[in-house]
């Protein structure tokens, strides 16, 4: 069950935890390009490509593969040299968005993947990039600085209880209607931002200290 924090400062204690668990993640290395996809079995079973195309001639996994290869084909350099949290940001809204559009496009609807479910994904395709070994030690500690937290049920009712700028249900997963807003993803992100920053933390740490917490 996904841990729900009853206030910042339970949240805070769990994130040297965070912080050391991504280190140990941040070592494992890239073996092969499949690994920059970084989605378990457990995520894509909610992405139902044969209801919107039952012709579909190849599952959900495979057509996201496909999609993030061509984006990073033309823009794993410009990932790489990211130097501001306001480039990351327009960065993950651009690449998420050309996601949700090519996986709907593939699958005949706009009501596939929105923007929240998308997020969710490439989100989890950057942390993967962040072992790549052509990153060099100075551009990963911008990247792990810059990077967004991959909503989804974990992450969003870790932090349901806490007084956010809007308002979480306390059932929130990646299909959360409101994350296709920009403007709320963007919001949420930021507020995650400044808990952890003000303590000495990434908001990386706090998605690995809500899934060990969680776990544990």
């Amino acid at each position: 069950m996904p841990r729900k924090y009853k206030s910042i400062q339970d949240l805070v204690l769990d994130l040297p935890l965070g912080r050391a668990r991504l280190e140990l993640d941040l070592q494992k290395p890239l073996l092969q390009e499949s690994d920059r996809v970084n989605i378990d079995k457990s995520t894509i079973r909610a992405f139902h490509l044969k209801k919107f195309n039952p012709d579909a001639k190849i599952g959900p996994l495979r057509l996201y593969a496909n999609i993030v290869k061509e984006i990073l084909d033309r823009e794993f350099g410009r990932f790489s040299e990211i130097d501001s949290l306001a480039d990351y940001n327009e960065f993950l809204i651009e690449q998420a968005t050309r996601v949700s559009d090519g996986m709907n496009k593939y699958a005949g609807s706009t009501d596939f993947v929105g923007f929240g479910r998308a997020s969710k994904i490439f989100n989890l395709t950057c942390k993967a990039l962040l072992r790549e070994s052509k990153i060099t030690k100075v551009q990963r500690e911008k990247l792990i600085r810059f990077a967004h937290v991959p909503f989804d049920s974990y992450t969003l009712q870790g932090i349901c209880l806490l007084e956010t700028p809007v308002k979480i249900p306390l059932g929130a997963s990646m299909g959360w209607n409101s994350l296709n807003d920009t403007k709320v993803y963007l919001q949420l992100q930021q507020w995650l931002r400044d808990v952890c920053s003000e303590f000495g933390f990434v908001p990386l740490h706090y998605e690995a200290a809500v899934f060990g917490a969680s776990a544990g």
